[in-house]
């Protein structure tokens, strides 16, 4: 029920050693919190990710429905192209995750528009092997598969002299606030314009549901947006 400035300034003064909060943003689920490690530290940038209360929930509610999020994420995880948690922590009581803050996301890539036609073939590819694995781990419907959510990792810039083949930016699926709501809070909610005509009528979602998500974001990259 804080504001951000005075959440973020808790989160300073209660994690001391993850350096100072630079930016905020955050989603439907959850509010995320920017962390600068300094310039000798490898990952420079962390996030702290809190839950945001849903409607008429109330705090112990949040905290179930975080903690439910983050043991998902966890069964997920083991595959490269799926976004990871790197720790996890309290602060006063609250739940917390912390992952690597990577430099983008699909959603910069289509406003930049200026990845060649086999990267963005190969972060599709990428995209459907992360998703193809959370399904193999109880991945019923992601639910909220949108640009901003699929983060990239560029190996070219962790790895040097590379084959120049236009195939290291690595597509990886991520922000699982929303996956199995339908099941675990009869929450059928999501980004538009990605969800699917079966969210908006809030009937059974199957993997196919995302498919309609993936169609879309198949468009907007392909088409330059």
């Amino acid at each position: 029920e804080l504001d951000l400035e005075k959440q973020k300034t808790l989160l300073e003064i209660r994690f001391p050693k993850r350096g100072k909060c630079i930016e905020e943003t955050g989603g439907l689920c959850g509010q995320i919190f920017i962390f600068d490690q300094g310039i000798n530290v490898l990952p420079r940038f962390v996030c702290a990710k809190i839950a945001k209360p849903l409607r008429y929930e109330k705090k112990e509610e949040t905290s179930k429905r975080f903690l439910q999020e983050l043991e998902a994420q966890l069964s997920f995880y083991q595959n490269m192209y799926v976004h990871w948690i790197t720790d996890v922590d309290t602060a006063y009581d609250i739940p917390i995750a912390w992952f690597r803050y990577w430099d983008s996301d699909l959603l910069t890539v289509i406003k930049d528009n200026k990845s060649n036609i086999t990267t963005k073939l190969s972060m599709l590819t990428y995209l459907c092997a992360g998703l193809e694995h959370c399904y193999s781990q109880g991945l019923v419907a992601h639910q909220d598969l949108k640009p901003a959510n699929i983060f990239i990792k560029n190996l070219s810039k962790s790895f040097r002299d590379l084959p120049n083949f236009n195939i290291y930016e690595i597509a990886m699926v991520a922000d699982f606030g929303l996956a199995n709501a339908f099941q675990r809070l009869k929450l059928f909610d999501g980004a538009k314009p990605y969800k699917s005509p079966e969210q908006w009528s809030e009937k059974q979602l199957t993997s196919k549901s995302d498919v309609f998500s993936l169609g879309v974001i198949f468009y907007e990259l392909l088409s330059g947006g």
